[in-house]
């Protein structure tokens, strides 16, 4: 299991406080770094496996945004919501005005706009806004294993106002192959 920390303390060796590579933010980077850190987390059963926790819209609104409530030692990485120090936790797009794109000052290391920037900070920000989740398919769809992944499994997973698109640039054959 993942180290588990105090939720009002920050440990150096738990993997969701690890800072996400600044590099690019395209599809497969955000996949590997997902990946990397859900690595270091246990495949037990957790709260990420709930179903209200599954929803479009609590990954797109509260997921690593609502701050967590549980003052028991726990697994940053288990747990769906935001943590004191902990690098997934991101800001409300519904409350800050960012695009899911990338911030070149935060790529760089660190952006001094904080919660004013017009871009999004880390790849949870990129890739969990509104503009982005769920707008392409996951290459490793139908046998994708994540806990939590930013990319549409199924056609009926995409999200309707780009569902045109997708068809138009042929994911449909993809999974029908």
């Amino acid at each position: 299991m993942g180290q588990a920390v105090q939720a009002a303390g920050v440990s150096n060796s738990d993997p969701c406080t690890v800072p996400l590579s600044p590099g690019n933010s395209d599809s497969q980077t955000a996949l590997d770094e997902l990946e990397a850190i859900q690595d270091t987390c246990s495949a037990e059963p957790c709260e990420l496996d709930k179903p209200e926790y599954k929803t479009d819209e609590f990954r797109l609104h509260q997921f690593k945004i609502k701050q967590c409530t549980n003052e028991e030692a726990h697994d940053w990485c288990l747990c769906p919501f935001a943590h004191p120090g902990e690098k997934a936790q991101r800001r409300d797009p519904r409350l800050y005005k960012y695009t899911g794109i990338s911030c070149p000052d935060y790529r760089k290391g660190t952006c001094k706009r904080g919660n004013a920037c017009p871009y999004a900070h880390g790849v949870f920000e990129v890739w969990l806004h509104p503009s982005r989740y769920r707008t392409q398919m996951c290459k490793d769809a139908p046998h994708c294993t994540r806990q939590v992944c930013f990319f549409a499994h199924t056609l009926e997973e995409v999200r309707a106002e780009d569902l045109p698109l997708l068809l138009e640039e042929g994911a449909a054959a993809v999974l029908c192959a």
